[in-house]
Formats: C-alpha cells, sequence, structure tokens
C-alpha cells in the first residue's frame, strides 16, 4: 500500500471504469496521480460515470473528474489533460512508476501497451462490455502484451450486394454510411473518392457540394437502382428523396440522442455534416476514417443511415441506437466497470510492488458459477512483433502487391505501424526505403514490388523499424500467383513456425538471437528524425 501511495500514476481514461478507478486510487491513498482523455461529457454517460452531473454536459471528462474527487481528500495531487494519449512519447510515459488503462479504443489500448513496453513501465489493462469485462497486468519481458493474444472475432459481415442495392435491416443502411463517408472523405488508396466524381466546378460551395452528394446518393442513385426490374419483383420499390420537397422543412431542431429522428431531421444533420466537414475540416478530406465519438461523422452517417432506411421502408433509428452499432458498442453496465476498478487497484498494489508473481488476469462474467474466474499471466508470445520475437512471412503476388500498398495495407492497417522505414540488407545502402513521405515523389509507391527497380522476390528479407527504431520486424517475403478473382485479398501475413513451406530455413537464417533482440534495430538513423511525440495510431 505504501508503494502506491508514493508512485506517479497516469490514468488513461475518465469514462465509465476511469470514474470509479480515479475514485478508488484517491480513497486508497495515492498522492500524485495524472488522468487524461480525449472526450467531453455526454448526457448519455451520466446513468454510469457517476462523477458527472447534467450540469458538466460538454465540459472535459478529465477536468471535472479531478474536480470530483479532489474534494475526497484534497491533499491529493492530481493533474488533468483534455488531450488524445497518442500525442504524448515514450518520455511523458518515463515520467510515471505506474500506467492504467481505462479505455473502450482498441488503437488508443494498442498505443499504451507499445509505450509502456518501451518505457519499461507495468500497465494494468482494462476493458468492459456489458456483464463481461477483464483486468491483467503488462510488464515488459515478464508478462504477455496486450497484442500478444489474438484479436477478437471480427464483427459479423453481411454480402456487399445486400448492402448496396437491397438492404432490409437498420445494420445494412448503417454499414452503407459508413462506406459513403469513407468513399467521399477517406483515404485514398481503400476507395476512389467520390468528391471527384459529382463533376462540379472548383468554385462549389460547401452548400452546392453537400446537396449534390444528397442529389447523387438519395435520388440519381435511387432511380438508377428502380430500373433493375427483377431485384424488385418480390420486395418494395424503393423511393427516391427529392431535397427541394423537404428543404423548406429543414428549420428542425437536431434529434436528441435517444429519438428516433424524422426525415426532415435526417436530412438536416446529414447536409449539416457535410458542409462542416467541406468547410471546416478541409485538411482532414482524405484521411478521415469513421469515430463513433466524432460528432459530426455519427452525424452524418446517422443522417445518411436513417435517409436510406426511410427509402427502403426500414424503420428509422436514434443518434445513441446509430452509434452503437456502427460503433460496435455493448453498451456499458456500471456494476461491472465498478468491479473492473477495484481489480485494477488491487492488481496495481501488487505490481508498484515488482509482485509480478501474484498478478493475474481476471475475467468477470455471468456465465457459470463465478462471476470472476482468475489465470496466470502469459509470458510474451514467441510471435508477438510487439514483445517477442517474430519474423512474418508475408506471402503475396509480387507483381501485383506495389510499395504502397506495404505501407499502407500491410504495415499500417496490419501491423499498426504508420511511421516505419523498410530496409532491405542484401541491396546495401540502396535498400533503404526510409518513410513513405520519402517516396512520393520519387514514384516508387506505384511500382510493383517485382518491379526491376524494387526487384523484390521470395526469400527476401524485409527489416521493418517503428517507434524510434524501438521496434523491428523481419518480414520475408513468398510470391504465389493471383487471379482476378482472388486478387482483392492481395496478401497473407504468417508468424514464424505458423507453418511449414519453401521458406522455412530462410526465416531461421535470419532470425534474431535473444541478444539482438534486446539491441537497438541497426536500421540507419533519417537525416528528419520522428517527432518527439511518438507516433499516431490510425483508428480501424
Amino acid at each position: 500500500m505504501s508503494e502506491l501511495c508514493g508512485a506517479r500514476v497516469l490514468l488513461v481514461g475518465a469514462g465509465g471504469i476511469g470514474c470509479e478507478l480515479l475514485k478508488n486510487l484517491v480513497c486508497v491513498g495515492a498522492s500524485s496521480i495524472t488522468v487524461i482523455d480525449l472526450d467531453t461529457i455526454d448526457v448519455s454517460n451520466l446513468n454510469r460515470q457517476f462523477l458527472f452531473k447534467k450540469a458538466h454536459v460538454g465540459l472535459s471528462k478529465a477536468s471535472v473528474a479531478k474536480e470530483a474527487v479532489s474534494a475526497l481528500r484534497p491533499s491529493c495531487s492530481i493533474q488533468a489533460i483534455h488531450g488524445n494519449i497518442k500525442d504524448f512519447g515514450v518520455e511523458f510515459f518515463h515520467s510515471f512508476d505506474l500506467v492504467m488503462n481505462a479505455l473502450d479504443n482498441v488503437d488508443a489500448r494498442k498505443f499504451v501497451n507499445r509505450m509502456c513496453l518501451i518505457a519499461g513501465k507495468p500497465l494494468v489493462e482494462s476493458g468492459t462490455g456489458g456483464y463481461a469485462g477483464q483486468v491483467r497486468t503488462i510488464k515488459a519481458g515478464t508478462t504477455e502484451c496486450f497484442e500478444c493474444s489474438p484479436p477478437a472475432a471480427a464483427q459479423k459481415s453481411f454480402p456487399v450486394c445486400t448492402i448496396r442495392n437491397t438492404p432490409d435491416l437498420p445494420i445494412h443502411c448503417i454499414a452503407w454510411a459508413k462506406f459513403v463517408l469513407s468513399a467521399l472523405f477517406g483515404p485514398k488508396d481503400e476507395e476512389d473518392n467520390m468528391l471527384r466524381d459529382l463533376s462540379l466546378p472548383e468554385a462549389a460551395s460547401p452548400q452546392d457540394v453537400a446537396e449534390a452528394v444528397f442529389a447523387k446518393l438519395f435520388h440519381t442513385d435511387i432511380i438508377a437502382a428502380q430500373q433493375v426490374e427483377d431485384r424488385w419483383k418480390n420486395r418494395p420499390r424503393p423511393v427516391e428523396l427529392d431535397l427541394a420537397m423537404v428543404k423548406h422543412k429543414l428549420g428542425v431542431q437536431d434529434p436528441l440522442i435517444n429519438q428516433v429522428m424524422t426525415l426532415e431531421q435526417a436530412c438536416k444533420i446529414f447536409l449539416d455534416a457535410c458542409i462542416t466537414i467541406l468547410s471546416q475540416r478541409k485538411e482532414d478530406i482524405g484521411s478521415i476514417v469513421f469515430d463513433k465519438d466524432d460528432a459530426d461523422l455519427l452525424h452524418f452517417v446517422a443522417g445518411a443511415a436513417n435517409l436510406r432506411m426511410h427509402i427502403f421502408g426500414i424503420n428509422k433509428l436514434s443518434l445513441f441506437e446509430i452509434k452503437g452499432i456502427a460503433g460496435n458498442i455493448i453498451h456499458a453496465i456500471a456494476t461491472t466497470n465498478a468491479i473492473a476498478a477495484g481489480l485494477m487497484v488491487i492488481q496495481a498494489m501488487r505490481a508498484i510492488q515488482g509482485d509480478f508473481q501474484s498478478c493475474k488476469h481476471v475475467w468477470i462474467g455471468r456465465s457459470g458459477p463465478r462471476a470472476l474466474n482468475v489465470e496466470d499471466l502469459g509470458t510474451p508470445k514467441p510471435n508477438c512483433f510487439i514483445c517477442g520475437t517474430a519474423i512474418l512471412k508475408l506471402r503475396t503476388d509480387l507483381g501485383k502487391l506495389t510499395l504502397g500498398d506495404i505501407y499502407n495495407s500491410v504495415l499500417r492497417k496490419g501491423l499498426g505501424l504508420v511511421s516505419a522505414s523498410i530496409d532491405i540488407p542484401e541491396k546495401g545502402d540502396r535498400g533503404y526505403l526510409g518513410w513513405e513521405d520519402d517516396q512520393e515523389d520519387s514514384g516508387l509507391l506505384d511500382k510493383v514490388l517485382k518491379d526491376p527497380i524494387l526487384s523484390l522476390k521470395t526469400g527476401t528479407i524485409l527489416k521493418v523499424s517503428d517507434l524510434d527504431d524501438r521496434i523491428s520486424i523481419d518480414i520475408c517475403l513468398e510470391h504465389v500467383e493471383l487471379d482476378e478473382e482472388t486478387s482483392s485479398s492481395k496478401f497473407e501475413i504468417i508468424p514464424l513456425n505458423a507453418e511449414s513451406g519453401s521458406i522455412e530455413e530462410t526465416l531461421k537464417k535470419h532470425a534474431k538471437s535473444p541478444d539482438q533482440q534486446q539491441q537497438q534495430s541497426p536500421l540507419r538513423k533519417k537525416a528528419k528524425t520522428q517527432p518527439e511525440d511518438g507516433i499516431e495510431v490510425l483508428s480501424d
């Protein structure tokens, strides 16, 4: 207990678990706490985040939580930061003795995990969903890390043809709305930017562009769909929308969070969100990815989804319901959060003493005779590229995958490495590909891997480094022929020893010894170094 009282604690997240945990830490005597959270308080938070009241809606979660618990023990030193944890680098983490995660964002949890491993700081990690939850402690070199375990099961998928042509469930319309958001404002490597297909003059105002998008999605495209007669033999034909017919009714108020919105409200929040993105967030266009906590993006998706539901005769939903479905949320239960927060304090007391043998992986749930199930913490997984000794095999068609695909799809999306550099040792100085930004002007990003300029082949080892050269991965290439039907799945990532194959000996030959794993990556330093605040891990 005395060690925790004198420790410098970083609490990441001041939401459902974070509020309970901050209160617990103050009550058990922690004397130095820094709490960080990006969000502001919403009405929907008040049923389970008990440090907040209705008068706090719109204010910073971290700041209000600090003020609320300071009254319990004024002598406790609490610093509140309203910001994104991904804006802070490893030096920030070095200033703490213990880190505690109370996040609902997987990408942010991965980021904190990586920073704690680099800084060598113990991390008490948690997560809840409904009646289920888990708490565990992570320590570099001692326990498995957050990314050692296989990812959660992928969300249920639906046929693309159903989503695009014949939706009959709200989730079909929500999935379609998220696709439209990406096609309009998202990364260009995923879909062609729909804005370019509207053929609007460069001087078009955000209002004109928003109305043109509305006309295409909910009028022109629907009329075109109506012409496919066979599609509507056994189902109601969709009804197109005419903005001119509802435009005079757009003076309505925005819908309440739990209110099923009217057609006019859906039109209004869709157009308003479009105009806001086009006028106030120009610099984000081309990189926007849906985030349930981004009001503009949520309103765009909710408005578009409800308009499509109206067109296809599907019952519309509220903002709250759409936020839950679009963000894959299982809404939190206060009791589960309280149990998780209590378990985290117990784990913290052991971790701060260095007693990791007593730390456990605790599962919270309603199934079976017990509410809590306990197991020993796992050791670092050899095939984890974050804390293990991973060598990965990349099986792909070297004549179809480009260097840009390597950066964007394999490293960025597949492995979560945003600022990665690539080294090809067998090519000497000519094999250093540096950062993706360095390749834009050279045209290398558009080159397929077996292009004579790159000349990559089966057995070639790519040495990939990220996080200021603290994470280093060897990726061994294996060429497979892909026909046009299977080329949409461009690559497969296989951990070391996941299978035997023709390049197994190559993998073993390039494997690193444990001593080499502890050393800094041998990659050459760039003249233009990474910013000190670390990397930004993109959202899924």
